[in-house]
C-alpha cells in the first residue's frame, strides 16, 4: 500500500471543502469531483470496491482517517443534492452519488472487521533521559573552580560595554555616558553583593571604582545581572581622556560575609575619539569600538513558546538547558555596516539541500558618528548589528517522555539528522557570511574544543565555524575579533574562533 495516499486524499479534500460554491449545482459538481479523485487516491490493490488488502495498525489508522473525511465530502454531496431544484437532478448525477454511498457503506463494513482483527502494537517505552543537574548546564574554563566567573552569554544577554555621546548643551556641549552589563554565576551568590569597577589606561587608574549592585538575582540558577551605569556623580573625564585601549578590572565583593574576590574578571575595551556637533565647532565625545565582536557567531538551544517577559529571555534559556521543553534554534552573528541593511535573510541546508529559513527577531545596533574633520560637513560613520535568527523548523530532539510536540509543518529534527550543515546569511541578496555545524547521533551539536578553553556559557550555546564573503562594508580591525571576544574577556584559544 503506498504510505502517502491520505495526506494527498486529504489535501484534495480540505481544497474542496474551503471552495465557495455559487449554487447548490457548483457545489455538487465540486463534491462530485472530490470524491472521485479521493477514490482515486486509495489505490484498487489496497481496496476494490469489496475487500480492504491491509496488515497494520498503521495502515488501518490511516484507512479509519480517509474514511472520515471521505465521509464528510459524501455528506455535504447529499446536503446540495437535497438543495437542487428538481431539473438539476439529472439521473447520472443520482447514480453517481449512490455508487459513492456504495463505496462508502462497503469500506465503513471493511474497516469495521478489520479493526476485530487488527490490534494496536504496543508502543516501545522511551528511553531514559537524563535527568540534568545545574553542574551540568554551564561549560568554560571557569566552571567547576568554586569561584564567582562570567558567563559571557544567556538567553539575548551578553557581556556587554557601551560608552555614547549624548546630546550636549551650551554649557557642556560635549556629553557621554557608559555601561557595561555581565552575568556572574556564583554557588553563594546574594543579593547584598557588590561588584566593583575600576577603569586604567594603560597603567594609569581613571578615578575611583564604581559600585555596582545586582539589578536581578536568580539564585536557584546560581546567577546575577549586573546592568550597571556610571553614577552621575562621576567626572567622566576622568573615565576616559583619550581614544585607545582601556582595561576594566573587577572585584567581586561580598560584604555581609566579608568575603572578596580581587580581579576576578578583566575586561578590554576600545574606545574611539569622536566629533560630534556642528561641524565648524564639533565636541570631542567618546564612543565604543566593537570589532572584537565580528568573530562571534553562535547556535544555541532556545525555547521561545513560554517566559518571555523574562529577564534577557533568561528563563526561557534555562528551560532550555534543563530540557524541560521541546528546543529549537536560534543563530546569531554580527556584521558592519556604513548604511542600512537591506532585506536580511538565513537559510540553513543539510546535504545540500534547504531544510529551514530563519526569521529575524532581534537585531542590536551599535552605531557612531564623526565628521572627518573640523569644518567638513563629511561624516565618517558605521553600525556593528548583532543579528539573531529563530529558525523554528529546526528541532534539536524531542521533549521529555519522547514528545514531539504538534506542528503545522513537519520540522527537521537534529536527533533524526546528524551530519554537517550549513547555514547562509543574505543581505539584500547578496552572501554576507555561511555558518558551518556539525549534530552527532543524539542530536547535539558538537561543541569546538576551543570553545570549551574560552568562553564561559551554558551548555545550549555553541561556537559556530564561520566564512565571511561581506562581513563589513566599511574598515575594520580584522585582527583583533580573531585575537578577543566578549569585551575582551575571553581570549581566544588556538582555533577559536573557529573559520
Amino acid at each position: 500500500m503506498k504510505q502517502r495516499f491520505l495526506a494527498a486524499a486529504v489535501l484534495a479534500l480540505a481544497l474542496a471543502l474551503f471552495l465557495v460554491p455559487v449554487s447548490a449545482a457548483a457545489q455538487m459538481r465540486v463534491f462530485e469531483q472530490s470524491m472521485g479523485r479521493l477514490k482515486a487516491r486509495l489505490p484498487r490493490s489496497t481496496f476494490d470496491g469489496k475487500t480492504l488488502k491491509i496488515t497494520t495498525y498503521k495502515q488501518l489508522t490511516q484507512v479509519a482517517n480517509f474514511l472520515k473525511q471521505y465521509r464528510a465530502n459524501l455528506d455535504k454531496a447529499i446536503d446540495s443534492w437535497n438543495k437542487l431544484i428538481k431539473t438539476a437532478r439529472t439521473q447520472a448525477r443520482r447514480n453517481a452519488l449512490v455508487a459513492n454511498q456504495a463505496y462508502f457503506k462497503a469500506l465503513a463494513a471493511e474497516v469495521q472487521a478489520k479493526a476485530r482483527v487488527i490490534k494496536p502494537t504496543k508502543a516501545a517505552a522511551p528511553s531514559p533521559q537524563k535527568k540534568i543537574s545545574l553542574s551540568d548546564v554551564y561549560v568554560g574554563p571557569d566552571v567547576g573552580k568554586g569561584k564567582p566567573f562570567i558567563v559571557d552569554t544567556i538567553g539575548r544577554k551578553e557581556t556587554r560595554f557601551r560608552a555614547w555621546p549624548s546630546p550636549g548643551t551650551k554649557a557642556k556641549p560635549s556629553r557621554w555616558s557608559a555601561k557595561l552589563e555581565f552575568w556572574v554565576k556564583y554557588d553563594q551568590i546574594a543579593g547584598g553583593d557588590v561588584v566593583l569597577i575600576e577603569v586604567l589606561k594603560g597603567r594609569k587608574k581613571l578615578g575611583p571604582p564604581t559600585a555596582c549592585r545586582p539589578s536581578k538575582v536568580l539564585g536557584q540558577y546560581q546567577l546575577a545581572l549586573f546592568d550597571c551605569k556610571a553614577p552621575k556623580t562621576r567626572k567622566w573625564e576622568t573615565l576616559f581622556s583619550s581614544a585607545g585601549d582601556h582595561t576594566i578590572n573587577l572585584t567581586y565583593k561580598k560584604p555581609i560575609e566579608g568575603k572578596q574576590f580581587k580581579n576576578f574578571a578583566t575586561l578590554h575595551v576600545r574606545v574611539k575619539k569622536l566629533l560630534h556637533g556642528a561641524s565648524n565647532n564639533p565636541a570631542v565625545t567618546w564612543g565604543t569600538d566593537y570589532d572584537q565582536t565580528l568573530g562571534v557567531s553562535t547556535i544555541e538551544e532556545a525555547v521561545t513558546s513560554s517566559a518571555r517577559n523574562s529577564v534577557g529571555h533568561t528563563m526561557v534559556a534555562m528551560n532550555a538547558a534543563f530540557r524541560k521543553e521541546i528546543a529549537g534554534v536560534v543563530i546569531r552573528t554580527w556584521v558592519k555596516r556604513a548604511e542600512r541593511m537591506g532585506s536580511v535573510s538565513l537559510t540553513c541546508l543539510y546535504k545540500g539541500k534547504r531544510v529551514a529559513e530563519g526569521r529575524l527577531i532581534n537585531s542590536d545596533d551599535f552605531d557612531y558618528w564623526s565628521f572627518v574633520r573640523k569644518g567638513s560637513p563629511k561624516r565618517d560613520k558605521a553600525s556593528w548589528i548583532q543579528l539573531a535568527f529563530d529558525v523554528g523548523m529546526i528541532r534539536f530532539r524531542p521533549g521529555p517522555g519522547g514528545s514531539r510536540g504538534s506542528y503545522g509543518q513537519k520540522p527537521h529534527w537534529l536527533s533524526d539528522s546528524p551530519g554537517e550543515y550549513k547555514c547562509v546569511v543574505l543581505d539584500g541578496g547578496e552572501v554576507v557570511k555561511e555558518l558551518f555545524f556539525a549534530v552527532g547521533n543524539e542530536g547535539d551539536i558538537i561543541k569546538p574544543a576551543c570553545q570549551l578553553k574560552s568562553m564561559n556559557t551554558l551548555s545550549t550555546v555553541t561556537l559556530l565555524r564561520a566564512k565571511d564573503r561581506k562581513l563589513s562594508d566599511t574598515k575594520y580591525d580584522k585582527a583583533i575579533s580573531k585575537k578577543r571576544a566578549f569585551e575582551g574577556r575571553v581570549k581566544w584559544a588556538r582555533g577559536c574562533p573557529p573559520r
